[in-house]
């Protein structure tokens, strides 16, 4: 029974009140709210698992002399760059492996084979699913033990990535309850802006009468509908109001303590960023950020943010499907760190003059352009001339010619 069957004969919802256990807390018990549902939290992950799941990977085989070839096609690529299994595409399953992994510490996927045509198959599933309990043997190591929907299952059957390890070293920490009480407040900064703002009891305008003037409740409640419907809305600004009885009018603004939210919810936004290791322009927060400092935010961003979940994910896969230590998986960040055109062309440039780059190499990193008809050659400056298979540096034809007559000459 493939693990698609094995579903739709449990004809149940595995978790049936979960939009009730997020609000009462079931989850993350110490935070009020979602936590995915606050803005920054969200941005992080959504950053880290769009610019992950986009990349393609390969295989590469290194030759006992340290060469190496890419490998482009094999089942467990096929699950990566393709389709991992029936119900998921390529796209959904890194990004539900790679959320789970950023928030939680911890992405599971199950390793199984399709019924009928024996395909490979990965099947990415919530953290809430799993259930990972440890032994600890005489030696003091812990061995993991999985329950899937709270049935045992082997640790063969379970690709598991771990983020941020806890002291037994099999199971990952969550970013989400480490960092609660900084989340918390920045979920209570959103909640207190919403509810400023939807249920505002600070009036803006303030109708008051002299000392010693009593004024009848049906006259005070029609003078202020009255008001409210000639000087309410935008529309209406500017209008002058003229007021009997020594009635006067006084303007309320907000007090320092209550605009206060607004400078804690900019640095929450900082504080979250920095847990997750993610650019605060990358989540929207463009204060700091400057057209000269952009790139290399950007490629901080890349080595110190992605290239760890790369990692993480490489690990565990080959620990699952490469018992040949000559073969790798590689996942390709290169495009991410190409940097702008102009810094791209200048390498490609420094390259291919010295002999490192060959055109069709060019092309194929800029888009994995077609390659051309003698594009595969190398070049040296000065001459240019050509490098050899062996090594060996050969000058143009023309060149060898110009050369003869000056060498005869010289014996003359």
């Amino acid at each position: 029974m493939g693990f698609f069957d094995f579903f739709r004969a449990k004809k149940r919802s595995i978790l049936p009140n979960s939009a009730n256990l997020w609000e009462s807390g079931g989850f993350f018990p110490h935070i009020s709210g979602d936590p995915v549902k606050s803005t920054a939290v969200y941005a992080c992950a959504r950053s880290i698992s769009f610019t992950i799941s986009r990349l393609k990977a390969f295989e590469l085989k290194i030759s006992p002399s340290g060469e190496k070839k890419k490998i482009l096609y094999s089942e467990i690529l096929d699950c990566w760059n393709r389709q991992p299994n029936q119900r998921q595409t390529a796209v959904t399953f890194k990004n539900m492996l790679l959320s789970s992994l950023v928030l939680r510490g911890n992405a599971y996927a199950l390793i199984g084979r399709n019924q009928y045509t024996k395909k490979l198959e990965l099947t990415a599933i919530h953290p809430d699913l799993m259930s990972v309990s440890v032994i600890k043997d005489d030696d003091g190591f812990y061995t993991p033990i999985y329950f899937f929907n709270s049935k045992q299952i082997q640790s063969s059957s379970i690709l598991h990535v771990i983020a941020f390890p806890d002291y037994t070293g099999v199971k990952g920490m969550s970013a989400i309850e480490n960092f609660r009480k900084t989340i918390g407040i920045g979920l209570q900064a959103e909640n207190y802006g919403f509810n400023f703002f939807k249920n505002n009891a600070t009036p803006s305008t303030v109708i008051s009468y002299p000392q010693g003037i009593v004024v009848d409740l049906n006259v005070k409640n029609a003078l202020l509908s009255e008001f409210n419907r000639i000087f309410s809305g935008s529309e209406n600004s500017g209008k002058t109001a003229m007021l009997a009885d020594g009635a006067k009018i006084d303007q309320i603004s907000l007090s320092n303590e209550d605009s206060q939210f607004i400078q804690t919810r900019e640095f929450q936004v900082k504080d979250i960023a920095r847990i997750f290791g993610v650019p605060p322009h990358k989540i929207g927060d463009l204060m700091h950020a400057t057209y000269s400092n952009m790139e290399q935010q950007n490629l901080d961003y890349v080595q110190d943010a992605i290239v760890p979940y790369v990692e993480m994910i490489e690990s565990a896969i080959e620990s699952k499907f490469f018992f040949d230590p000559s073969h790798e998986f590689e996942i390709n960040v290169e495009g991410l760190l190409r940097g702008d055109l102009q810094s791209r062309t200048a390498a490609y440039i420094a390259g291919s003059q010295n002999g490192w780059l060959s055109p069709n190499e060019i092309r194929q990193m800029e888009g994995g352009l077609d390659p051309y008809e003698g594009g595969d050659a190398f070049y040296r400056p000065m001459n240019l001339g050509k490098v050899a298979p062996s090594g060996n540096l050969t000058t143009p034809e023309d060149s060898n010619q110009n050369e003869k007559p000056k060498e005869s000459e010289a014996k003359k």
